[in-house]
């Protein structure tokens, strides 16, 4: 894939095993329920600008992979909604910007089988009383 992709619309991409390889970046611009990723492996770089909805359900296998190196900017929505597992691989990096959600809506997880380092980020943005405002960063792993 190359990007920026837009692929608005009713139905629904189901990414359940293979690669992608996204050496030059991909825009992924979903609506709800459009995107479902439940398998298979991102490789390269990729930006969710609405929402992509992570939906296998088998607790003992990956729901999605993070290959190694690879980078998964959200700056939309990551809905969680199965219980299985989000595998993000040595050097890869899942970086929640500030206004994304990655949201656990059933027993799903993050983790990894691989060897460090793997990076799972939180950017968000406070303000107190309008006038200040402070950046926040962690990383779950």
């Amino acid at each position: 894939m190359g990007g920026p992709d837009e692929w608005p619309g009713i139905g629904r991409v189901l990414f359940q095993s293979g690669t992608v390889t996204a050496n030059t970046g991909v825009a992924l611009n979903f609506t709800n329920g459009l995107f479902q990723w439940s398998g298979g492996a991102l490789t390269g770089v990729a930006s969710n600008l609405n929402v992509v909805m992570v939906t296998g359900t088998n607790g003992n296998n990956n729901s999605g992979t993070l290959n190694r190196g690879a980078v998964f900017y959200n700056s939309g929505t990551v809905r969680h909604v199965g219980n299985g597992r989000f595998d993000v691989k040595e050097n890869a990096s899942f970086e929640n910007l500030a206004g994304g959600v990655y949201s656990f809506e059933l027993d799903g997880s993050v983790f990894t089988d691989d060897f460090a380092p793997e990076y799972f980020d939180q950017f968000w943005r406070a303000s107190q009383n309008g006038w200040n405002e402070y950046f926040h960063h962690f990383n779950i792993f």
